[in-house]
């Protein structure tokens, strides 16, 4: 397995986290707003998260 059983109950609480978070765009940590969804480079570099032992990029 890749995740332990921690790691993997965290990642299902994030995405829980997450799901309830889509009611309001504005929340979301990967929203994107319209006037940027054309645009072939953004500038910024990736949202990170870290959550206990969980990295994302």
């Amino acid at each position: 397995m890749l995740l332990s059983a921690r790691q993997r109950q965290e990642l299902v609480d994030y995405l829980l986290d997450f799901q309830k978070q889509q009611n309001n765009p504005a929340d979301s940590p990967c929203a994107i707003p319209e006037t940027y969804r054309a645009q072939t480079a953004i500038d910024e570099p990736f949202t990170e998260i870290q959550k206990g032992d969980l990295y994302f990029c």
